[in-house]
C-alpha cells in the first residue's frame, strides 16, 4: 500500500476581496509552509510604511497582528483585514 504524502500551501486574502495571494510552491511540512507564509505576511506589513509615506500623511500606521496556533495569521489595518491560512494539498 502506498502512503499518500501530505503537502501544504498557504493562501491569503483580504476582507474586501482586493488582495489574494498564495505560496509559489508546496511544502513538505506544515512548519516550512508556516515560515514562508509568516515571511509573506510580514512583508505585507511593510506596505505603505516607508518613512516618506509617514511624513506625507503626517499620521501613523497601526496594525493589529495575531498569530494563531492553528497556523493562521490575521492582521488588521486601515485598509482591511488580511487572513493567511495553511491548506493541505
Amino acid at each position: 500500500m502506498n502512503k499518500i504524502e501530505k503537502t501544504y500551501k498557504w493562501v491569503a486574502s483580504s476582507d474586501d476581496g482586493c488582495y489574494n495571494k498564495e505560496s509559489n510552491k508546496t511544502f513538505d511540512t506544515k512548519e516550512e509552509c508556516y515560515n514562508d507564509m509568516r515571511n509573506a505576511a510580514l512583508e505585507k506589513l511593510k506596505w505603505n510604511t516607508d518613512y516618506i509615506d509617514l511624513i506625507a500623511d503626517e499620521s501613523f500606521i497601526d496594525y493589529d497582528v495575531r498569530f494563531y496556533p492553528d497556523g493562521r495569521i490575521i492582521h488588521e489595518s486601515y485598509s482591511g483585514v488580511y487572513t493567511y491560512e495553511i491548506k493541505e494539498v
